[in-house]
């Protein structure tokens, strides 16, 4: 499974560390979080829910604009 989330609300690197450790939480995923791009690219072996990646997103301050399959 590879998936784009479009992110709002990342301004600084400190917003990039804020959203990687979040997606991290997720067992099994590889995350890189892009600040120019406004974006997350996750990796995993495993399904994982799109809600779950959006809640995670949205409980470290920021918002989820789209989330896609790649």
């Amino acid at each position: 499974m590879k998936k784009i989330v479009e992110i709002g609300g990342m301004s600084c690197a400190h917003c990039v560390k804020r959203v990687y450790e979040a997606l991290n939480e997720i067992e099994g995923l590889k995350v890189k979080v892009n600040l120019k791009k406004g974006h997350a690219i996750i990796k995993s072996n495993m399904d994982i829910k799109d809600q779950d990646i959006q809640e995670k997103v949205e409980n470290a301050g920021y918002k989820v604009l789209s989330i896609r399959d790649k």
